[in-house]
């Protein structure tokens, strides 16, 4: 299972392979694997992780946008065959999910055409997310994030 580099962000852990941290923490954290997963089969892990820790509806929403986005950008832009890994984090009431996949180039924040069928990804990120941004990894590959403020249940 691909990792990424050792992080010292206090919200990333170790490797917990796609399960949730004990409640009763103040840190929850997941991880998943999803190189070549469906984005259907990530959206329902995030459902499960959500409905374990009580996350109202609209942050559910949010949460499953965003990292839809998120995760269809690695595996769409990334290099052929590249490994993408999701990681979940939440200290207190703010959710960080962070994205690792083999590419180098940065994320595009664009402004498509009315009519363009694609390309609005990154814009709803930069929109809904609390804040954002991409940071490179030693090996080449690079980490792509955003934060979330949970509201009350």
């Amino acid at each position: 299972m691909f990792l990424g580099p050792e992080r010292t962000d206090p919200l990333l852990l170790p490797e917990l392979d796609g399960t949730v941290e004990a409640p009763g923490t103040e840190l929850v954290v997941a991880r998943l694997q999803v190189d070549g997963a469906a984005l259907a089969d990530v959206r329902a892990w995030l459902r499960v992780v959500v409905a374990d820790h009580g996350w109202p509806p609209p942050t559910e929403r949010t949460l499953l946008l965003l990292t839809t986005e998120l995760v269809a950008n690695a595996q769409n832009h990334g290099p052929e065959g590249g490994r993408v890994a999701l990681t979940l984090g939440c200290v207190g009431d703010l959710l960080r999910v962070a994205v690792d996949d083999d590419g180098a180039a940065p994320p595009v924040v664009r402004r498509p055409a009315p009519e363009a069928l694609d390309g609005r990804g990154m814009l709803l990120v930069d929109r809904m997310a609390q804040a954002w941004g991409s940071d490179r990894r030693p090996d080449g590959g690079k980490t792509v994030w955003f934060t979330l403020p949970v509201g009350s249940p």
